[in-house]
């Protein structure tokens, strides 16, 4: 991420979540996927102990994510405990307020 103006909305779409790179860089967004929300169950219970987030919404710090369960698999072509989804995101960004107001 050198050389990106951070001065402006910053959206970091990757496969594999990096949410400590994405804060550290002062991005906005992060959207991701990878973990397909465990996919097959019980396995599932795998994915939540090597990720923090495996699934949804939520903020780190300033920063917020986005983790899609997908509309793939890895591996067996079936889901099992889990859904395929997509996602459709209206994203709005505000501007900062003026000092002193």
């Amino acid at each position: 991420m050198r050389g990106v103006d951070t001065s402006r909305p910053v959206i970091v779409a990757d496969h594999q979540p990096k949410f400590r790179e994405v804060v550290m860089n002062g991005a906005d967004l992060g959207l991701f996927g990878h973990t397909h929300a465990g996919q097959i169950w019980p396995f599932s219970w795998i994915i939540k102990l090597a990720y923090k987030h495996t699934y949804g919404y939520f903020r780190e710090g300033p920063a917020q994510f986005y983790i899609s369960s997908g509309i793939g698999c890895a591996g067996p072509p079936y889901r099992i405990g889990t859904r395929s989804e997509l996602v459709v995101l209206h994203i709005r960004f505000e501007k900062p307020a003026s000092p002193g107001q």
